[in-house]
């Protein structure tokens, strides 16, 4: 299977030698089967077992998870997928997201015209608190540090950057006070 795996990118058709050809998506020695239809599903799954029994090798379906999905089930699964992605630390800020739509009116009814698709996106993650931070991005790459640059001890979040570390404290400080002023001149 090693193959396999190797000539693999994600989401992509693999024909083998004798001609059988089955889409998966291939991880290190996971493999994850796709088909539109249930029957096309267990065939497959007939493919693959046959070609493990070829390498000598089986399913051990004890180890196995399996992940129905159909027309059904697809809402639920959906639901599923979000509840896991709110638990993670990086999907955190979008556990609210459904359930707050006043918030989010601005990108319902605004005209986004003046506003590029890269600009929309980055907005989106700022207003619920999903920009990369260096803590985000070394889970992703151990070259990324975890650790705030300036503050040795402190974790390279957005919390920490937005509220207590020092480089930003100067631009802090002046969005005070350009509101204060602002407040103060309205009054």
């Amino acid at each position: 299977m090693e193959l396999c795996t190797e000539k693999l990118d994600s989401n992509t058709n693999y024909e083998f030698k004798n001609g059988a050809a089955i889409t998966f998506m291939a991880y290190t020695d996971d493999k994850v089967l796709f088909s539109k239809t249930e029957s096309g599903l267990q065939q497959n799954f007939k493919i693959f077992e046959e070609q493990l029994a070829l390498c000598g090798l089986r399913i051990n379906y004890k180890k196995s998870a399996f992940l129905g999905m159909n027309s059904k089930s697809r809402h639920e699964q959906q639901k599923k997928e979000a509840v896991i992605l709110h638990n993670s630390v990086d999907g955190k800020g979008l556990a609210y997201h459904p359930t707050c739509p006043k918030v989010h009116q601005w990108i319902r009814t605004a005209n986004h015209s003046w506003l590029t698709g890269r600009d929309f996106i980055r907005a989106v993650h700022l207003k619920h608190n999903l920009l990369p931070s260096g803590m985000m991005l070394s889970r992703l790459s151990s070259a990324h540090s975890r650790s705030c640059p300036v503050c040795v001890n402190a974790p390279n979040t957005v919390a920490h950057i937005l509220q207590q570390c020092p480089r930003s404290h100067g631009a802090r400080i002046k969005r005070h006070n350009a509101i204060y002023a602002n407040m103060y001149q309205k009054r």
